[in-house]
């Protein structure tokens, strides 16, 4: 009854009665918060306190999960994205960017020091958007995650403005529903050719902060084909990805000559996994007609259609993304987007009642099912 009167009241949030504004403002750092929280507890405290689970079916004990994340900043929007994903069967790498805070890394140590499948990645890199780095960490992870002795099955990546639309149990689910497949977002564009055609530059500017630090220039060289006639696709860099397609980046000799050739391309994160997914032969993809896309609910705005954003963002608009707001929770948790397995972005000053109504959403929704129409 509880739970039934909290999900009618989050309804009325996200159906605008009355209007839900953000409630999340801390007066100090969130990391200094999260670092004194954890600093000053012991580890049954924080298990039982920060990281409580379901205890996990023998299909999800037989069906572990990696988890990369990619984060660099809010240690308190972490701290809640790793509540609601933790499980003990599962393994999950952090990478911390290179030119996060001293505080912000303290923190992190701090929340995870009593979860032994949760690490830090060995190697970090500072990760420059659209830049190679974005991979590099993601790869960081990946190397640590297959020399671990869990046998899990699929990779997920995420980074910290992700947060889960399904709880473990139907994650899992869905997974399974791959059949094995890596599900990768990978279609032809026209704009692959003004990517990759020449070389690019990424130049420091002055005055910029996180991901307007750097600027990429066209340079006038022009790029030999890619190698292994690999043809080249456009996609998300979300994904989902099978254990031995893992494997075959991080060991094979086409994807790591793949690699390399788009180091100095233009967005090279949103051309790898779509491209290696449709190249005959590696391990789980899928050539031609691709699978359903289940990784992201995400509102862009359209450019090569005038413009025009898939939905009304009562958020706010960054970079071309909905930073979401309570009511965006109308499409987040709509039938449209019902397959999806994660929601972005979450803004770094979140709502608690956005996180808060998606966690009651999560736990009571069979994998498909939708709130809103």
């Amino acid at each position: 009854m509880v739970e039934d009167k909290s999900w009618a009241e989050c309804v009325t949030l996200i159906q605008g009665n009355p209007p839900s504004k953000s409630s999340h403002a801390p007066s100090r750092s969130d990391d200094e918060v999260i670092l004194e929280t954890y600093s000053a507890k012991e580890c049954y405290s924080i298990t039982q306190e920060h990281f409580p689970h379901p205890s996990p079916s023998d299909d999800e004990l037989d069906f572990p999960i990696a988890f990369t994340i990619s984060v660099y900043k809010s240690a308190q929007l972490l701290e809640r994205l790793l509540q609601a994903i933790y499980m003990p069967q599962n393994i999950f790498c952090i990478h911390i960017d290179l030119k996060s805070s001293d505080t912000f890394r303290a923190a992190v140590t701090e929340m995870i020091k009593c979860l032994p499948n949760v690490f830090l990645a060995t190697k970090s890199v500072d990760v420059i958007y659209p830049h190679i780095s974005i991979l590099y960490a993601q790869f960081n992870c990946m190397e640590d995650l297959v020399k671990t002795k869990n046998n899990w099955k699929y990779l997920i990546n995420l980074v910290g403005q992700d947060y889960p639309l399904y709880s473990n149990r139907e994650m899992v689910k869905a997974l399974r529903g791959l059949g094995e497949k890596n599900n990768i977002q990978s279609f032809y564009h026209p704009d692959i050719k003004r990517r990759t055609e020449y070389a690019y530059e990424f130049k420091l500017q002055t005055g910029g902060s996180d991901h307007g630090t750097y600027k990429y220039f066209q340079t006038s060289r022009k790029k030999e084909p890619a190698p292994f006639n690999i043809e080249l696709y456009k996609g998300a860099n979300h994904v989902a990805l099978t254990k031995a397609f893992v494997e075959y980046i991080l060991f094979d000799k086409t994807a790591r000559a793949f690699i390399e050739w788009l180091s100095d391309t233009r967005s090279p994160p949103e051309t790898f996994y779509s491209s290696l997914q449709q190249h005959p032969g590696v391990p789980g993809g899928v050539v031609g007609q691709q699978p359903v896309f289940i990784m992201r609910a995400i509102n862009w705005i359209e450019k090569d259609r005038d413009g025009q954003p898939n939905y009304e963002c009562h958020g706010e608009w960054v970079r071309l993304i909905c930073w979401i707001d309570i009511r965006d929770l109308v499409w987040v948790l709509g039938e449209t987007m019902r397959g999806q397995l994660f929601v972005q972005k979450i803004p770094f000053d979140f709502n608690d009642d956005v996180l808060r109504c998606i966690s009651i959403a999560r736990q009571k929704r069979k994998y498909g099912e939708y709130f809103f129409s």
